[in-house]
């Protein structure tokens, strides 16, 4: 079963994520912070991070230098979840970025381009 780490401030979002993706088959795991998904992400691997760029505290920005400071997270896809039209991903040298949606986005968008990622795993 795939597994995908959300890390979202905003406890709807996660849950409705969450609902929506278990119901097809993939697992989801749910963090509120970077820092809690970083304790996370110590646990296991997901097969993909869809992230909120701006967190609380840490900020998704500082969440993926985290990431790039481990070579065991350097190949985990990260999708960028934004409230900004600007590409994100310009911003970022992580060829792991697989690209950004704006929020707020379609539960059906957002399904078709998740299940589209994991198909290539």
């Amino acid at each position: 079963m795939p597994t995908v780490l959300t890390v979202d401030d905003e406890l709807n979002v996660r849950l409705l994520i969450s609902v929506n993706f278990m119901a097809r088959g993939i697992e989801v795991i749910e963090a509120e912070t970077a820092e809690v998904a970083l304790e996370k992400l110590n646990r296991f691997i997901p097969d993909l991070i869809l992230l909120d760029i701006g967190l609380p505290s840490m900020d998704g920005w500082e969440f993926l230098n985290c990431l790039a400071l481990e070579p065991q997270f350097q190949n985990i896809r990260v999708l960028l979840l934004t409230s900004s039209t600007t590409d994100p991903a310009q911003k970022t040298p992580y060829a792991w970025i697989v690209g950004h949606l704006v929020k707020p986005v379609s539960m059906s968008h957002l399904i078709q381009v998740v299940s589209t990622l994991l198909q290539k795993n």
